[in-house]
């Protein structure tokens, strides 16, 4: 569901609709999604302006379900600086964490959804994410139970 090929480590991106273009195409190219991804996109885009994805702790998880999901993933991208995830709130991003699931595995979406937002409360997970510079190393510390 997460490989080191989808681990983004101290980029210099700088806005949301970047980070989402730069992740998505980095999906296309490791094949988690259709190289047409407009559907996964529009409902990703579409989330985050009915409600924020940002969860605390300089967190985003944005996530969809869509047919263009060809199997399960979490990428994980982590800025060099943080930034405003939602224009005029004062809350800054870090760790973007991308989650995707097919549509026809809808009950995997909350599953995961809900283990990783669990994961990601742990102050000890959270340091290591936050401090690794292993790709490698942030999928076994996202791995841990």
């Amino acid at each position: 569901m997460i490989d080191r090929n989808i681990v983004f480590l101290d980029s210099n991106l700088n806005s949301k609709k970047t980070i989402l273009n730069f992740l998505i195409s980095n999906l296309q190219d490791d094949d988690y999604l259709d190289r047409d991804a407009h559907d996964f996109k529009n409902k990703i885009l579409q989330r985050e302006k009915e409600v924020t994805t940002y969860m605390g702790n300089a967190i985003a998880i944005p996530h969809a379900k869509s047919s263009e999901v060809k199997r399960p993933f979490i990428t994980f991208l982590r800025l060099k600086k943080p930034l405003e995830w939602n224009k005029g709130q004062k809350d800054t991003v870090s760790m973007i964490f991308m989650l995707g699931v097919p549509e026809k595995e809808g009950e995997v979406h909350l599953q995961v959804l809900s283990n990783l937002a669990r994961k990601l409360i742990n102050k000890d997970i959270l340091k290591k994410l936050e401090f690794t510079t292993d790709p490698e190393e942030a999928v076994q510390i996202l791995d841990e139970e």
